[in-house]
């Protein structure tokens, strides 16, 4: 029983796979047209752009195609095949989205599509800096995907990888990106960390496209990488030197504010940690005054600006706020007290 089985699981793999175009060589796809698809996780946790850059284009043309990935193509038997080409980033910059034309071999479903980019590594894919992986769509022929990142880390000047791979049904076999016979930079990478094919392309490492097909063309993926440059946001380290600077800016006024009570109430006393001047109704009217501001002005940022809130602002906003509000009932209150 588990001989025919496997017999059977055996055949269907051959049919589903080598039949219905597990030909990883070059095959011409002129004259088809994309339907465009937009893949978002997150579309309030996009980069904030300071500035556009100039894209990454490579392809032209719909022309030819091969396949990117290979996964659970048998549900229970997982099996991968990744494709991952180079592109250039000549300024510090942050990838605010990818473009891919491709296809599966038949109309079906894709459960999902990851993006993953990886350094370089001696002119191989190296490690993955970024990855994230998006809800898949309903394939009835070539699509153009649109993949937006979400909270891409700004990368520095450097050669890196793109690699878009999906995991998809039976039905639907496998998915291929479209190619481009002449690309920049280097010839596309491929790995098989299965070693599903068994021979070739590496399965522990990447290996040249033409490692394996070693006629031309010489393919890379048709794409375009989106950069801008980030703007800049206050950090923790931002938070922490504007407090400081209110704490100096206290002390300073507290100095200033005893002496002048002390001889108000003709006691006559220095500078003491334990008469501290203080007025709870008064500080409590500026608490609520300087917190009703600051919300008004990260909603003016948000809504005018794009603003973006960071991890830093909301626990920077709650230390800073009664600081500033103590400072105000100081300089205040005395204002009051000498009329």
């Amino acid at each position: 029983m588990k001989k025919n089985l496997l017999l059977l699981t055996f055949v269907f793999l051959n049919f589903s796979l080598f039949g219905q175009g597990l030909d990883l060589t070059m095959k011409n796809f002129s004259g088809k047209k994309s339907t465009p698809v937009t893949l978002t996780n997150s579309p309030d946790k996009t980069v904030s752009c300071q500035s556009a850059l100039p894209s990454y284009t490579q392809g032209g043309g719909l022309s030819f195609g091969s396949h990117s990935s290979i996964t659970d193509v048998v549900p229970g038997i997982p099996t991968s095949i990744l494709l991952a080409d180079d592109f250039p980033v000549t300024q510090q910059a942050a990838i605010t989205g990818v473009m891919v034309t491709g296809e599966t071999n038949n109309p079906g479903v894709v459960n999902s599509i990851t993006l993953d980019i990886y350094d370089d590594n001696g002119g191989d894919p190296g490690t993955i800096v970024f990855s994230e992986t998006f809800a898949g769509y309903n394939s009835t022929g070539p699509v153009t995907l649109t993949i937006i990142p979400t909270n891409c880390p700004v990368l520095p000047v450097g050669t890196y990888w793109l690699s878009v791979h999906a995991s998809t049904q039976s039905g639907a076999g496998a998915f291929r990106l479209f190619a481009d016979p002449n690309p920049f930079g280097q010839m596309m990478h491929w790995t098989d960390p299965g070693d599903f094919l068994g021979t070739c392309p590496n399965p522990s490492g990447w290996s040249e496209y033409n490692d394996c097909f070693p006629n031309p063309p010489t393919p890379g993926i048709v794409m375009q990488v989106d950069f801008c440059v980030p703007t800049p946001i206050p950090t923790l380290g931002q938070w922490g030197l504007i407090i400081f600077a209110l704490l100096i800016l206290t002390f300073g006024n507290v100095t200033v504010a005893q002496p002048k009570m002390s001889m108000a109430s003709g006691s006559g006393m220095n500078f003491s940690i334990q008469h501290i001047p203080f007025d709870k109704a008064s500080f409590t009217r500026w608490l609520f005054i300087v917190a009703l501001a600051l919300f008004g002005v990260f909603t003016i940022a948000i809504q005018m600006f794009g603003y973006e809130l960071t991890s830093a602002d909301i626990p920077g906003s709650i230390v800073a706020i009664p600081i500033v509000a103590y400072n105000l009932h100081l300089i205040f209150g005395a204002s009051e007290s000498d009329s």
